[in-house]
């Protein structure tokens, strides 16, 4: 029993890590074009 709530407490905290890097790379993704956009609006 004590090895299963090891188990999920190190599976949870894995999930929240991999969320977090999903959310990193979305957030990427999303803020790329709108750096493109930025950069090309300063140089005009």
């Amino acid at each position: 029993m004590k090895a299963l709530k090891t188990f999920l407490k190190k599976s949870l905290i894995l999930l929240l890590v991999i969320a977090l890097n999903h959310l990193n790379a979305v957030a990427m993704v999303v803020d790329n074009p709108t750096q493109n956009a930025w950069n090309g609006a300063k140089r005009a």
